[in-house]
């Protein structure tokens, strides 16, 4: 069976040689709800960005079985937005989404543009932020019914005992912790020792 998203050994150094990930390996099987969690500059990022091919570290990235390859240009990724949102009868809101939106509308825009390229997972990096309380449980509902895998980096772990069953502690470009959610919410030593904070 394929996994939805494998890492297998990523090594990743900016040009300036600060080593941002030493060797990370995870998979997510398909369906799964997993959140990446850990202090800023734990490497969440900078791991994130080997997914789209905008950075390419030594080792291996697959999603949903096909090895990525380098990030499509930004006029390209423009044109397939504009396509996905005529998709879903949002075009009008392409040209006012950076005045006129709140962010919660804007990360539904962005999350239904998404959606519409119907794909196997959404990897979404700290979805919850700048959200005030209604909007966010809006987008927790929504998460809460979609089929799809998602990965998840985020600050907010109510956001992360809410909706995802795994939880992943990355730290200093490692992983530190994979599993329950549950369990890791309740290790307060081990949340402490990475600058985490029980929710």
């Amino acid at each position: 069976m394929h996994h939805t998203l494998e890492v297998l050994n990523l090594k990743f150094s900016y040009p300036d040689g600060h080593a941002a990930l030493h060797g990370v390996t995870l998979s997510i099987a398909p369906g799964e709800k997993v959140a990446l969690v850990g202090p800023n500059g734990a490497g969440k990022s900078t791991l994130f960005l080997h997914f789209n091919g905008i950075l390419m570290g030594e080792g291996e990235v697959r999603v949903c079985g096909l090895p990525i390859q380098k990030g499509l240009p930004e006029a390209e990724v423009r044109q397939r937005v504009e396509k996905a949102l005529a998709a879903v009868d949002m075009s009008d809101y392409l040209n006012r989404i950076s005045h006129h939106l709140s962010v919660g509308e804007k990360k539904r825009i962005a999350i239904a543009t998404v959606l519409s390229m119907n794909p196997e997972i959404l990897v979404l990096d700290e979805p919850t932020a700048g959200l005030d309380p209604r909007a966010r449980r809006g987008l927790i509902n929504l998460l809460k019914t979609l089929p799809q895998t998602i990965f998840a980096s985020t600050h907010d772990l109510r956001f992360v005992r809410d909706l995802f069953p795994r939880t992943v502690i990355m730290d200093q470009g490692l992983i530190v912790a994979d599993g329950a959610t549950e369990k890791i919410l309740n290790d307060v030593a081990l949340l402490e020792a990475h600058g985490l904070e029980k929710p």
